[in-house]
């Protein structure tokens, strides 16, 4: 698809507010002050905090843009100890899904819609795992017959404006429908406005049907391209696969690297993050 006029200024208007930094990957002021508020205060009582927040997060952001290992992180940033220990508590004490939620709020209201959506599409994607070790309690590894993917499953439910919702990290041999229920569960106290749930002919069947249906006000309806279309035709379930698209540019996410589920929970919902940061900063 060609640029137009619009998508090239949006482009200058990019690399001039990034005139200066490091690395693609570091926030702007006027980034840093939409994240600011929902990075915790101290983390240990009675310790004063040194480390400068700000650079922690360009660190984190780093790595799930670049997909370099933590050793190799720069050392103009935080030691890689450091930066992994804010990492891991930030996954775990929900400041992510803060700053996720936040986010997609601010977006939508910004393209003149509700804060809270009506509409979810759900969908998966197979991915493949990099070397990992097994061990207990660590992540397992499955394998998709669909795909013939030997790795995991990103289960993810997004809006219409291809804002990312939740996201759910299972092994590739989960089936769709059970993990797109527990997605759901974990989003019904976040999103009470919703009445209709997408989902492509993988999600067809009485278990999906009956997991929306727990809401007692949820629609499911299955979205699915009409056979006798031809060429590239969008429906209404396009904004998912505009969200795979997206994240793929975070080299992060071209395999799965992580050991635990959350933590690849974790860099996705980053990847997102930034994204609606650059595009609410280059939009304002």
């Amino acid at each position: 698809m060609a640029w137009t006029e619009e998508q090239r200024q949006l482009a200058r208007q990019r690399r001039q507010e990034r005139c200066g930094q490091r690395y693609q990957s570091d926030l702007t002021d006027a980034e840093w002050d939409r994240v600011k508020p929902h990075i915790p205060p101290e983390c240990r009582a009675g310790r004063h905090r040194s480390t400068d927040m700000r650079e922690v997060v360009n660190a984190i952001l780093y790595i799930d843009w670049a997909g370099c290992q933590w050793a190799a992180l720069p050392r103009e940033f935080p030691p890689s100890s450091t930066v992994y220990e804010y990492f891991a508590a930030w996954s775990f004490n929900g400041t992510f899904d803060r700053i996720l939620f936040a986010l997609v709020q601010e977006d939508r209201e910004r393209s003149g819609r509700e804060a809270s959506p009506t509409l979810i599409i759900v969908d998966a994607q197979s991915v493949k795992s990099g070397p990992n070790r097994g061990g207990k309690g660590l992540m397992p590894s499955g394998y998709d017959g669909g795909k013939k993917v030997l790795g995991i499953k990103r289960h993810v439910a997004v809006d219409v404006c291809s804002n990312l919702l939740g996201v759910l990290v299972t092994a590739a041999n989960v089936d769709d429908r059970a993990a797109a229920a527990m997605l759901l569960a974990m989003l019904r106290p976040l999103f009470p406005f919703v009445e209709l749930v997408l989902g492509d002919a993988g999600y067809r069947g009485p278990n999906m049907e009956a997991a929306v249906a727990q809401s007692g006000t949820w629609r499911f309806e299955v979205e699915k391209r009409s056979d006798a279309a031809s060429g590239f035709k969008p429906n209404r379930r396009w904004p998912v696969e505009r969200t795979f698209a997206f994240i793929g540019f975070c080299r992060r996410l071209s395999r799965n690297y992580e050991r635990y589920a959350h933590t690849a929970e974790a860099w996705f919902k980053l990847a997102m993050a930034r994204i609606l940061l650059r595009r609410t900063s280059v939009a304002a």
